[in-house]
């Protein structure tokens, strides 16, 4: 029997064949280390953007304060109108206001809120809040007093109240107060350059008066007296001691930094 003898007719040569798979292979790896890389970029640049959102929402606060003897009219974002007293801070977020109507405030302010979504007043030792309405906040030194001059505003502290016009809520002894006010006037007289306080410890008075005028006030009493009254803030500072001391038939005393009150 007659042996075949097959001659394979190969189409490449080894060396081509071999080249071809060393591509694929080469190709497969590049195309793994370019998707690993698109994935470290995108997360890299995911990364960056947080970075970027956070910082800008973070350093997008718009901040006032008043000084000594000041007073500031503040426009806010939705028209809403707010009339710092002086010594008193208010600060918003500028890219967070369309989401959040909130400010915080230190100090004391007059607010005339425009109708619209829920608008907060965050302060140190309470909260408040309102849709569209006229009120007057104060918080400062532990106390904290909101008096509503139109419409209707929700106070919370220690508990929630909610008060009309003509009423007014004041923190004492850990407790919400609430009082009917005899409104003078559609603003505070504060802003008619007027102190005025209404059954407010001696000690109180003294030390908004003292950081006011920038003068060392003491005051040397067994009894903190409650003082009501009201007086231009233009009147010189000998008056200011002797209308806040003659209730008590207190008397006062000059000093190198200001006065002295006692008994």
């Amino acid at each position: 029997m007659e042996k075949l003898k097959l001659n394979p007719k190969w189409e490449k040569t080894k060396e081509e064949i071999w080249s071809e798979k060393f591509e694929e292979l080469t190709s497969s790896t590049s195309n793994k280390r370019q998707n690993y890389g698109l994935k470290h970029l995108f997360f890299a640049l995911s990364s960056v953007a947080a970075i970027l959102i956070v910082s800008l929402i973070l350093f997008s606060k718009t901040t006032y304060q008043s000084k000594s003897s000041e007073t500031i009219d503040v426009v806010l974002p939705d028209g809403s109108q707010v009339v710092l007293n002086e010594n008193s801070s208010l600060s918003y977020n500028r890219v967070l206001w369309s989401i959040s109507r909130k400010v915080e405030m230190d100090g004391e302010a007059f607010f005339v809120v425009e109708k619209g979504k829920k608008f907060t007043v965050n302060t140190k030792y309470g909260n408040v809040e309102v849709l569209g309405t006229e009120f007057n906040v104060f918080s400062r030194d532990t106390l904290f007093e909101v008096l509503c001059y139109s419409g209707k505003v929700a106070v919370t502290s220690v508990d929630t109240a909610v008060i009309n016009m003509g009423e007014s809520v004041t923190k004492q002894d850990n407790k919400l107060i609430l009082a009917e006010v005899k409104l003078i006037g559609e603003r505070p007289e504060w802003i008619d350059r007027y102190y005025k306080f209404e059954a407010i410890p001696l000690s109180f008075v003294v030390s908004e008066l003292s950081k006011n005028l920038k003068i060392t006030i003491e005051l040397d009493v067994k009894n903190d007296y409650l003082y009501t009254g009201k007086f231009l803030k233009e009147i010189g500072h000998d008056d200011m001691m002797q209308i806040i001391s003659s209730p008590f038939n207190l008397k006062i005393e000059k000093t190198e930094t200001g006065y002295k009150i006692f008994e």
